[in-house]
């Protein structure tokens, strides 16, 4: 069955409007380009921040007085960044513009034209991009109308020609519960049958979620009882071992306390951000798709942020702000209980304090705000255009209803813009378009960075965890790498990296000039890494299952011999093989 398309003039609307669909969007200034890695922008406890005029302005009250008002933090906007400013007002005045809102309602002229995109990719065979057109077409289609069917129904096609059966037969009996045209059905129903077919022989892989597989800290559940919190005179807050961890054994696994995307083209699940699935739209936005409808029920953010400006904005550090807002709005009854548990949690001062839990979504929350900020005067006028955004949803001005509530929003959006820079983790990868996400984690940003880290981190979806790749002894502190993809540039590069961004200088075995081992030479020619080097030749993993599971277990038994050793190429080799498969 080829994909179906309209052929008729009555089934065509030709005249839409708007030629796009969305406002461009592009990574912020302070994202890498590079592609396909995660890092951070994270916080090293030992970090040495200078004082700026921002610290003592945040929280800051106009008297002394118990009912006093908070400071404006961005009274001095208006002098130190005029220019800025101007062209910022223009800016929301566009955002706040009823040719904007209309970007974020249901349209069949914008719908038909991403159909038509769709098949284009579809007869020349760039099947992914068929689908995500497909879907941003479901996204526009207009409910009760032809277009939902047949989106739903060419964006089967894409799976059937991808091999994802299963996700198929779904598409298809979405399709058939629409209104669609009699032909189109038809066809519907005799390649359902094939697919079926097909899904029975066919066995689709598995998609592997990140599990804690031992028993997991009391206090902290996103981490193994094996590791604990504790300070240090020369790293603040760190994570160690309290007992010997074996190589592959994953000892972190957490949730995102907020993420934020931006893409100009990648069809994603809001909630849990997973691609090529079964998305179904929101019922009343074109703005955001879901897995499914569990995921519908989950994500209630989007209540608030539904058809409003928040997903027209095209710079993922604002939005990301924002985002981080809207979770600590989302998650107390009332504002009154928002304010006071960060009044709370704010006049306890420091942020090399150990946490008492992460249990809960509040105990999260109140180790994000104790997370290292970063006083630099440009952050100001950041937090100010972020807490301009967010006044722009109805729900937000509602809630923050007078004066008070709006200083004590001011204070709470530059807190969390100062705390964000060196503690959000991210990604950057290549799709058919630039693709960026941002997350921020809580016990997760306590762990210390090395160039030659004893833990590989990774995200799946909203998950970030962490698995160990060289021995870890009790007693000894766990790494993670903050420099993604950079971590391979020089020595000098990389201190200039982390101390431009974290303050701090590296003096991991990667970094510092270590005595020569004899050690390497028998390394050199063991039969495990020797084993590796054959079989992961250009760095390609083979599909085969069982020669996998061979891989793995040789890279498992080499890290456990040589992982002691001060970092080298052959080293650094393994552990790339090991974290691919």
């Amino acid at each position: 069955m080829e994909n179906w398309r309209q052929t008729t003039d009555n089934w065509r609307l030709r005249n839409g409007e708007s030629e796009g669909f969305r406002m461009p969007l592009s990574p912020s200034d302070d994202t890498r380009t590079n592609t396909n890695w995660n890092g951070k922008f994270g916080n090293n406890n030992n970090f040495v921040y200078h004082k700026t005029h921002l610290e003592p302005v945040l929280w800051k009250k106009e008297t002394t007085h118990e009912d006093s008002l908070y400071v404006d933090p961005y009274a001095s906007i208006q002098f130190d960044y005029q220019n800025d400013v101007q062209q910022w007002k223009h800016h929301l005045n566009d955002l706040n513009s009823p040719e904007t809102a209309r970007l974020s309602e249901k349209n069949n002229n914008i719908a038909d034209r991403l159909m038509e995109c769709g098949h284009a990719e579809f007869h020349s065979h760039n099947w992914n991009d068929a689908l995500n057109s497909y879907s941003q077409a479901l996204c526009f289609a207009e409910r009760g109308t032809m277009y939902e069917g047949l989106a739903y129904g060419n964006r089967a096609l894409c799976f059937f020609q991808l091999g994802m059966y299963r996700n198929a037969v779904i598409d298809f009996d979405f399709a058939a519960k629409k209104r669609c045209p009699e032909p189109f059905l038809v066809d519907v129903q005799s390649t359902r049958a094939e697919c079926q077919k097909m899904a029975k022989k066919h066995t689709e892989p598995k998609v592997r979620v990140p599990k804690l597989r031992v028993s997991t800290d009391k206090k902290f559940p996103c981490m193994a009882s094996s590791l604990e919190i504790k300070r240090n005179k020369d790293f603040g807050r760190c994570v160690f071992a309290k007992r010997d961890i074996e190589i592959g054994q994953t000892v972190l696994v957490a949730e995102s306390f907020a993420s934020a995307i931006t893409t100009e083209k990648q069809v994603y699940c809001l909630t849990c951000q997973k691609m090529e699935m079964n998305f179904i739209p929101c019922k009343n936005c074109s703005d955001v798709m879901f897995c499914d409808e569990d995921c519908v029920n989950y994500e209630n953010l989007h209540k608030m942020e539904c058809q409003t400006c928040y997903h027209q904005i095209n710079d993922v550090s604002l939005k990301f702000v924002v985002q981080t807002i809207l979770v600590a709005i989302d998650m107390f009854p009332n504002i009154e209980s928002l304010i006071a548990f960060v009044d709370e949690v704010t006049s306890d001062k420091g942020c090399d304090k150990i946490p008492k839990t992460s249990c809960d979504a509040p105990s999260k929350y109140g180790i994000f705000l104790k997370l290292t900020p970063t006083f630099k005067d440009e952050y100001l006028f950041r937090a100010y255009q972020a807490f301009t955004y967010i006044n722009l949803i109805p729900k937000v001005k509602y809630l923050f209803d007078t004066e008070a509530k709006q200083r004590f929003l001011m204070h709470l959006v530059l807190h969390h813009t100062i705390v964000i820079p060196k503690n959000a983790f991210f990604d950057v990868a290549q799709f058919t378009d630039q693709f960026t996400v941002k997350y921020i984690f809580d016990v997760l940003s306590i762990v210390n960075h090395s160039c030659a880290p004893n833990l590989h981190f990774a995200t799946s979806g909203k998950l970030g965890y962490c698995i160990a790749v060289r021995p870890i002894k009790k007693g000894d502190q766990v790494f993670i790498n903050y420099l993604g993809d950079d971590v391979h540039k020089l020595p000098e590069e990389r201190q200039k990296l982390l101390k431009d961004n974290w303050g701090f200088e590296c003096q991991c075995d990667k970094c510092v000039i270590i005595e020569y081992s004899p050690e390497y030479e028998v390394m050199k020619m063991d039969p495990s890494l020797k084993y590796v080097i054959r079989n992961f030749e250009n760095n390609q993993i083979t599909p085969d299952n069982t020669k996998r599971m061979q891989l793995k277990k040789q890279c498992i038994k080499f890290l456990k011999k040589y992982g002691h050793l001060p970092w080298s190429t052959d080293l650094a080799f393994v552990i790339n093989c090991f974290t691919s498969l």
